[in-house]
């Protein structure tokens, strides 16, 4: 048995492609199946996979795991994890796109029965801070030690340091990050599935409604109160009070700003916003947004990545952050700027970029879990 892992919708938009490309490789349809984390994660992804063998882990949890304080995920992940085992006792090659707790214990036990173990890391991973790096690496050994013992899906703390055979990513800078961290499995920098997807439907939106556009700016946020990180949460509520700031001095700009879809939208509802500034909930798609900017404003966003792919200006506003990493995916791609001065993506947006066509990885990563599954 092949074996998806889904935890959110990116998850489902990566994994789709895929299993269609399995199935044309003439895998048989019951030798595939996706197990979703909906129940456990409260989150929807069932409805984006099309394979008729999907099932739903249904585990009572008083909460969203991910909102479970430590404690109470280590005696949620002890009681659950002989029901979680039942899902997988038959799975050769496991795939998943989150390096977490219930993704190791599913991957400890296939690894344990002579499994293959699979990572898409869809997103963009940070560097330690040079200030705590000495705990990073010792949460890091600890991790491994862990490891040997398959006994890490109690303590997830790094991204890439479980039982595993291969790791796909899709910036050489991830690659690069993790390297540094120490992992050792192989890493392979790919477009991941679902980046081909938005390119594709954002050309078709761009072509021609949008091509003369200008003066509009799309500012992207981060779901820090989701993860708990209530600093970052206000310094991005004070890059949205300079977005109206800027605004008013600007009437001739359009701004949109649009809210992660697991951020709280009273959060972004203002009665101070002028009449050139909108909000975008995040329901309708990223590609509708970004056809419709001619350049990107973020401080941590995934969708900087995207602009570029398409040739959009990115703007890496500095001002209530501070300069990212100077390994990181923001400080090292040599397409974005970075200012904390908003009047900036006046002169920005008129510089050139180039469009990226990318050529879906579905195909190469296919062949990858079918030379594991018949191996």
């Amino acid at each position: 048995m092949i074996t998806f892992i889904v935890q959110n919708e990116t998850h489902a938009l990566n994994f789709e492609p895929i299993i269609q490309e399995l199935l044309s490789l003439g895998v048989p349809n019951k030798h595939l199946q996706t197990i979703h984390l909906d129940k456990i994660y409260g989150l929807s992804t069932y409805d984006l996979i099309s394979v008729p063998n999907k099932k739903i882990i249904e585990l009572d949890i008083p909460h969203p795991y991910y909102r479970l304080n430590p404690f109470k995920r280590f005696l949620w992940m002890f009681k659950a994890k002989n029901h979680l085992r039942e899902h997988v006792k038959d799975t050769q090659v496991l795939i998943f796109g989150s390096d977490g707790g219930v993704q190791r214990l599913l991957a400890n036990f296939v690894r344990s029965q002579g499994g293959k173990i699979i990572l898409l890391v869809d997103g963009l991973l940070h560097p330690w801070p040079e200030n705590r790096k000495r705990k990073h690496i010792l949460k890091r050994d600890i991790n491994n030690l862990l490891c040997r013992f398959s006994l890490n899906h109690f303590f997830p703390a790094d991204i890439g340091h479980s039982n595993l055979d291969f790791i796909y990513v899709m910036h050489t800078v991830i690659k690069d990050i993790l390297l540094d961290q120490g992992v050792e499995t192989p890493i392979s920098v790919v477009t991941l599935p679902r980046y081909e997807k938005y390119t594709r439907e954002y050309h078709n939106l761009r072509e021609p409604k949008f091509k003369t556009n200008t003066n509009k700016c799309l500012y992207a946020t981060s779901a820090f109160k989701w993860h708990g990180l209530y600093t970052k949460a206000q310094q991005q509520q004070q890059d949205i009070a300079d977005l109206v700031c800027f605004s008013k001095k600007n009437p001739n700009w359009e701004i949109r700003v649009r809210i992660h879809p697991r951020e709280i939208l009273s959060d972004y509802i203002s009665q101070d916003w002028p009449c050139n500034m909108e909000l975008s909930t995040g329901a309708s798609p990223v590609q509708q947004d970004l056809a419709w900017a001619s350049v990107v404003i973020t401080s941590y966003s995934t969708i900087a990545y995207e602009a570029e792919l398409v040739g959009i200006p990115v703007l890496i506003y500095t001002k209530n952050f501070g300069p990212p990493h100077r390994k990181s995916f923001f400080a090292k791609n040599p397409y974005f700027y970075q200012s904390d001065n908003l009047e900036d993506i006046i002169r920005i947006q008129q510089k050139p970029h180039r469009v990226r066509f990318l050529q879906s990885s579905a195909k190469q990563i296919a062949l990858k879990i079918k030379y594991l599954y018949d191996n």
